[in-house]
């Protein structure tokens, strides 16, 4: 038996932490990422339920087809956990495809960074990179300057942590903006508070150009794994009801113009550096977010908060389906061979997301069909529902008749 030591760590007690058990707090100080949610945290509605690994998900899949990462906006802050739109777009693509989310309120770059690295272990065909413009420079550069793991992303650079703009949150009452449009909505934004993350400022221009290099690091790590690198920008609340302000001819103040300005600049430039990305995507999802705004249907609550509600994740989550169906394509549906990564082989059926084992000798039956193979991880996301009996499931294949065991 070996002994618990510095050499070996127990297992067990790092995975069951009691910091995690005992916390009743939102975010927990790590000393590798800076924050992490704890893990096995309840589900509150607008935030939980927390995986074993601290991610919103209820469980932690041994592989995913499709992994997503990003701060709060991807946590889903405000919105319920089948209502964020990492779990939205698993409910717009094909039945049995496996979406995992690894999004942690607080982080930037560089922890999206951390977290792709772990992300490789799920053999995802798919990683979702989600850059919020709201804080995603400013903690970036925070954790750049604070990690001596990411300090080669420093180099060159002459900002200090005492240069960095200080963010309070929440914002003093005075910088509060309340809005009421003309079709009675209303809503409240801190164009001050997000123009710190937009304004031009070396901290800020850093804090871009370390997201910038992140991205091209994920993508030149993605090609090299066989994994599809896909990037979005999720804008500010404040850029997202610029066309229905705009439209009713609400009387703004000298932060929001200033923050509409700065921000159009960096998405503009941000997303172009993106597009340009040799075997990325980039999914643009400001406009379809602005349209929808222009609509009395609430987007983000009537407050300060700047993440979305339901409605508005599910914008986000409708343009990347979109642009990532043909990248994930269906699973095959019937009769399959799944293939493990030792080369065994057993048949399976597949039906609407659902997956039976099949009993008996199924070779006479494979023989005829030449089902196709797939592998074993992909089948992750399928419901289990139990076995079959070959000679129950035969004379219905054979007669092309939907089985519905």
């Amino acid at each position: 038996m070996v002994r618990s030591g510095e050499e070996v760590a127990p297992f067990y007690e790092g995975v069951f932490r009691r910091v995690d058990r005992d916390t009743h707090e939102y975010l927990i100080n790590d000393p590798l990422v800076g924050v992490r949610a704890p893990t096995l945290y309840p589900d509150l509605g607008n935030v939980g339920p927390n995986d074993l690994l601290g991610f919103r998900n209820l469980g932690v899949p041994n592989a995913a087809d499709i992994v997503a990462i990003g701060d709060s906006q991807t946590y889903g802050n405000n919105a319920i956990f089948h209502e964020n739109w990492p779990s939205l777009l698993r409910e717009m693509l094909p039945p049995g495809i496996e979406v995992y989310s690894m999004a942690t309120g607080g982080w930037g770059a560089v922890q999206y960074l951390y977290a792709f690295s772990k992300a490789l272990q799920f053999q995802p065909r798919l990683v979702i990179v989600a850059f919020y413009t709201g804080n995603d420079p400013i903690e970036t550069v925070n954790l750049a300057l604070a990690s001596d793991q990411r300090r080669e992303y420093l180099a060159g650079a002459s900002v200090s942590a005492a240069d960095i703009p200080a963010m309070k949150f929440p914002p003093p009452d005075n910088e509060h903006w309340l809005v009421e449009f003309s079709d009675g909505a209303k809503s409240g934004f801190t164009p001050a508070l997000r123009l710190l993350s937009n304004m031009r400022h070396p901290a800020v221009d850093l804090g871009y150009e370390i997201m910038l290099a992140v991205a091209r690091d994920i993508a030149e790590a993605s090609r090299s794994r066989g994994v599809s690198p896909v990037f979005t920008i999720i804008p500010t609340k404040e850029f997202v009801f610029l066309n229905k302000i705009r439209r009713d001819e609400i009387k703004t103040n000298q932060a929001y113009e200033d923050l509409i300005a700065a921000e159009s600049s960096r998405i503009a430039w941000l997303e172009n550096e993106l597009r340009s990305l040799p075997g990325a995507t980039y999914v643009e999802v400001t406009s379809a977010l602005q349209e929808a705004a222009l609509m009395p249907d609430p987007l983000y609550p009537g407050n300060i908060d700047g993440h979305p509600l339901g409605y508005g994740y599910a914008i986000i989550a409708k343009q990347i389906a979109k642009s990532i169906r043909a990248t994930v394509p269906a699973l095959p549906q019937g009769l399959a061979i799944s293939k493990t990564a030792s080369a065994m082989q057993f048949p399976v059926y597949i039906r609407n997301g659902q997956l039976w084992l099949i009993d008996g000798d199924a070779e006479r039956l494979i023989n005829k069909l030449s089902p196709p193979m797939v592998e074993s991880m992909r089948l992750s996301g399928l419901i289990m529902m139990g076995r079959i009996p070959v000679a129950e499931l035969e004379p219905l294949l054979i007669l092309g008749t939907t089985v519905t065991p």
